[in-house]
């Protein structure tokens, strides 16, 4: 094993890109079987490529969980990223993320001073949307129906029941699945 060069996430010792970051980790050629490369025990995740919008190719291992610091990491390393897919354990495991510490500062800063909480919401302003853009995406509508999210009551639910919905299989006009599910 051994830790990607850029976010320090721990790797295979034979990858090629890390699977949080997608950074080309020095030293390793990409394989002869770059297209796709099966591991023969059917328990290990699946590498698959995947690209972003701009042709860049990925290779991320896909795996069908996803840790809550996992998710809220993956959030932080795509601050303002409004390309491409999040899964729906990313958006709200970071959503409860985000409540449990707007929770925490609520408490220690106390209801009448929020100025702590203020700066919090204007610190987590924009991944929250990214993320909330990226999850549109993934279930094949354009990041603009977040904007539904802003009509009180009627929106909310709206948004609510499309952020529950499962990704959309295989590839749609955002990029890969996150799951590496086709």
């Amino acid at each position: 094993m051994k830790e990607c060069i850029k976010c320090r996430q721990e790797l295979a010792d034979d990858a090629v890109f890390c699977s949080v970051c997608g950074t080309k980790q020095e030293g390793n050629p990409l394989p002869s079987n770059y297209e796709t490369k099966q591991e023969s025990n059917d328990s290990q995740p699946v590498q698959k490529n995947f690209s972003d919008n701009s042709g860049n190719d990925r290779n991320f291992k896909a795996s069908s969980k996803m840790t809550f610091f996992e998710a809220v990491k993956t959030c932080f390393l795509n601050y303002a990223n409004f390309n491409g897919r999040a899964r729906r354990r990313e958006y709200w495991y970071f959503c409860w993320f985000s409540g449990i510490i707007a929770i925490i500062i609520l408490l220690i800063g106390g209801f009448q001073h929020k100025i702590l909480f203020r700066l919090y919401q204007l610190a987590i302003a924009t991944p929250s949307a990214a993320v909330c853009w990226r999850r549109f995406h993934d279930i094949g509508k354009s990041g603009k129906y977040a904007f539904i999210g802003l009509i009180p009551i009627v929106g909310w639910i709206m948004c609510i029941v499309w952020m529950a919905q499962d990704s959309q299989p295989g590839t749609n006009q955002y990029g890969q699945n996150p799951k590496g599910i086709n």
